[in-house]
């Protein structure tokens, strides 16, 4: 690559490895070709103890990492001593060798640095750093080929200087990019697994995403039927969803909808996610809950945590709230009536309910009542 051109196309590959790690090493490759240099590291450090400590990493083709690990190692290195990299870290993206990183009096451990580093086939070393945040930097190491003594030539180190915010940047950026995607997937996944079915769609039913749930009750059989691509109701109930809708993608307050048909009742809650684009429209989330399900017997390892219940009182909280009589829950478990009185009294006090009311109305705000569904072979009452 010429000295004086490609920056552009340089550039532009070089942001692109943020969306692609792939093409980390042929872009360093190409930064080795275009500065005269024979490897370059990027590097993401932590330097809250005394060392800095490496959590990510991409290199070049040409180095040989297990040369490197074998001679010296990340935890061998005296460069990445904290107070070493403080002292580069005061000028954020300056190019810096060896002659700052190393105290005058310290050069029978820079040189034998360097002899280590030769058998690794790494030579004369220019480095930069720049803050992330907290105590996490991004730095930028390049090493010339340990036969060339004559170092890096002024046109290149300036070629270096001018690229590295960049390449600090792009690492930086990389970083941000890469824990997006990775809680992203676990956000998708947790929604894919929600007991509650979950539909996006525009205002006038286009799908957007759905979750398993949801997918299973749009197969005609449901309260809400998927049509060309969008969600819609039976004709009878039609007019009042697609109200719903479109009332739901202006408005800031959640929509509320109950559907019925032959086969039960479907309840749904309409909320406007997105911001308003420029026709004042959003995209809608559409949970439904089909009132068929009601009357599930309540996780009772849940209700044993959250109001510390013995086994038997968390069964009895967990037939209550599905809808039992204190009578009912005596007989299937062949106890009294008297007993199921005394385990729901204890049940009350450890509550701080006053009455069997309180204690449903509790145990359905509680935060494992949003998890109802996903415990499948959970002790049932």
């Amino acid at each position: 690559m010429a000295l004086g051109a490609a920056s552009d196309s340089f550039l532009l590959d070089l942001y692109a490895c943020c969306a692609d790690a792939s093409r980390w090493a042929g872009v360093l490759d190409q930064l080795c070709s275009d500065v005269g240099a024979h490897s370059a590291v990027l590097q993401c450090l932590d330097m809250e103890g005394a060392r800095a400590v490496p959590y990510w990493g991409a290199y070049d083709t040409r180095i040989d990492m297990d040369a490197y690990r074998a001679e010296v190692s990340d935890a061998r290195n005296p460069r990445l001593e904290a107070w070493r990299l403080q002292r580069v870290a005061r000028r954020p993206g300056r190019m810096a060798t060896d002659g700052e990183l190393f105290l005058p009096e310290e050069a029978p451990v820079r040189d034998r640095l360097h002899l280590q580093l030769r058998r690794a086939g790494l030579g004369r070393f220019m480095g930069a750093m720049a803050p992330m945040g907290g105590t996490r930097w991004v730095a930028i190491a390049v090493h010339q080929d340990p036969r060339d003594e004559g170092g890096f030539s002024p046109r290149r180190m300036e070629r270096l200087r001018k690229l590295t915010p960049h390449l600090l940047q792009a690492a930086t950026l990389a970083q941000s990019v890469g824990l997006d995607r990775c809680v992203s997937s676990l956000v998708s996944r947790y929604l894919e697994a929600w007991p509650c079915a979950l539909l996006l769609c525009d205002g006038s039913g286009g799908l957007f995403w759905s979750n398993r749930r949801a997918r299973e009750g749009l197969d005609g059989r449901g309260r809400l039927l998927l049509r060309d691509r969008r969600i819609c109701a039976d004709a009878a109930g039609q007019p009042r969803f697609a109200r719903a809708l479109a009332q739901a993608s202006q408005d800031v307050a959640p929509v509320f909808l109950r559907l019925e048909n032959g086969q039960g009742r479907t309840q749904l809650a309409l909320q406007r996610l997105e911001a308003p684009q420029a026709d004042g429209a959003g995209l809608v989330l559409v949970s439904l809950v089909d009132e068929s399900q009601a009357g599930a017997p309540f996780p009772v390892a849940a209700l044993r945590a959250l109001f510390d219940l013995t086994e038997a009182e968390a069964r009895l909280a967990s037939a209550l709230v599905a809808g039992k009589t204190v009578e009912e829950y005596a007989r299937s478990r062949r106890i009294t009536v008297g007993t199921a009185r005394y385990q729901l009294n204890q049940v009350l006090g450890k509550a701080g309910a006053h009455r069997q009311a309180d204690l449903v109305r509790q145990v359905l705000c509680s935060a494992a009542a949003h998890m109802m569904g996903s415990h499948e072979g959970e002790t049932q009452a």
